[in-house]
C-alpha cells in the first residue's frame, strides 16, 4: 500500500476535465490486470498461456472504446511505426515478461519494480531536463522505497 500511494504521489493529481475519462479507463485496465494476476497466481507456475486471447480481447475492446469515445485521426506511416515500436511492442513484451515473472519468478521483486517504474520514469525526465524535481517526487520516492523494504522483509519472514 505504501508503494501504491507513493506511485500516485509521483504521478500526481494533475488532471484536467478531459483526462478524467482516460484516468478512469486506465484504472479499469489496472483492475482487469490485477484480476488476471490473481487468476494466474491461483493457476500456479505451470498455467497454460492465456495472454494471446487476453491481448486479442483487449485490442478489440480498445478499438471499440476508441471509436465510441474519441475522434479518430489516422497518423502518417512514420508516426504509426513510432507508435508500434514505442508502445505496442514494449507493452506486449512487458506483459509476457510479467506473466512469466508472476508464475515463475520473485513476486516481491516484480511488485517493487512495478511501483518503481513511475519513479524511475520521473527521475529520467528530471535528468534530461524534461521535468523538474519536486516535493511530490521526493515524498513518492520515499514511499515507494519504504513499500519495497516492507514487502521484502515480510516476504523473507515467510520463507
Amino acid at each position: 500500500m505504501l508503494a501504491l500511494i507513493g506511485a500516485v504521489v509521483v504521478i500526481g493529481p494533475h488532471w484536467t476535465d478531459g483526462e478524467v475519462t482516460g484516468v478512469a479507463l486506465a484504472g479499469a485496465s489496472g483492475l482487469m490486470w490485477a484480476v488476471f494476476c490473481v487468476y494466474r497466481l491461483w493457476q500456479g507456475p505451470n498455467a497454460p498461456n492465456a495472454l494471446t486471447a487476453g491481448f486479442t480481447l483487449s485490442a478489440f475492446l480498445a478499438i471499440i472504446l476508441h471509436f465510441a469515445l474519441k475522434t479518430s485521426v489516422w497518423p502518417g506511416s512514420g508516426a504509426l511505426l513510432g507508435a508500434l515500436l514505442n508502445g505496442v511492442v514494449p507493452l506486449a513484451i512487458g506483459n509476457l515478461a510479467w506473466d512469466q515473472g508472476l508464475r515463475k519468478g520473485d513476486k516481491v521483486l516484480l511488485a517493487i519494480a512495478a511501483y518503481a517504474t513511475p519513479l524511475i520514469s520521473a527521475l529520467i525526465l528530471v535528468a534530461f531536463g524534461f521535468a523538474t524535481a519536486s516535493a511530490n517526487l521526493l515524498v513518492g520516492g520515499v514511499l515507494i522505497v519504504a513499500g519495497g523494504i516492507v514487502s521484502s522483509r515480510r516476504s523473507s519472514r515467510r520463507t
